[in-house]
């Protein structure tokens, strides 16, 4: 079924799924991201869960990409609608902002090892975050790949 998933995923930009995760579990990995806001990369993971964007679009996310400029060009669209006009991807997008200053370009970025400077995390770093969190919940892991999004419908 993967290389089924991986041949589809290759042939187009996005690849909208099912989401693979039940309601429930969807609910219980939000909770613990919500309870874990200065966990920069689950709350990377948990906006994928709020459907329509890939984890490409994620860790490359920027202000402009959320909200644009005045006139809201730039922003991220989906089937015509804004996808940062949700309450719940502004908050999961406010409290990643909250973890690092103000000039950082990336909406997700994390200290350099060196801590000179940030970087924008990775959809590897994404994954494994995503397995982390479902071994620590007891969710069982279910892979997705960098160019799947949930369906908006």
């Amino acid at each position: 079924r993967m290389l089924f998933r991986k041949y589809i995923a290759s042939k187009a930009a996005i690849s909208y799924i099912q989401n693979p995760y039940t309601k429930e579990e969807t609910e219980k990995f939000m909770e613990w991201t919500e309870e874990h806001p200065a966990d920069v990369r689950a709350q990377a993971v948990s906006l994928w869960f709020t459907k329509g964007l890939t984890l490409t679009d994620i860790v490359t996310l920027t202000k402009k990409g959320c909200w644009g400029d005045s006139k809201h060009v730039g922003c991220i669209e989906r089937e015509g609608m804004e996808l940062f006009r949700s309450t719940v991807r502004s908050q999961i997008v406010r409290r990643a902002l909250d973890t690092h200053p103000k000039n950082v370009q990336y909406i997700f970025a994390v200290p350099n090892s060196d801590y000179s400077g940030w970087e924008r995390l990775t959809e590897r770093g994404l994954l494994l975050k995503l397995k982390a969190i479902c071994k620590k919940t007891g969710i069982p892991y279910k892979a997705i790949l960098l160019n799947e999004a949930i369906k908006l419908k």
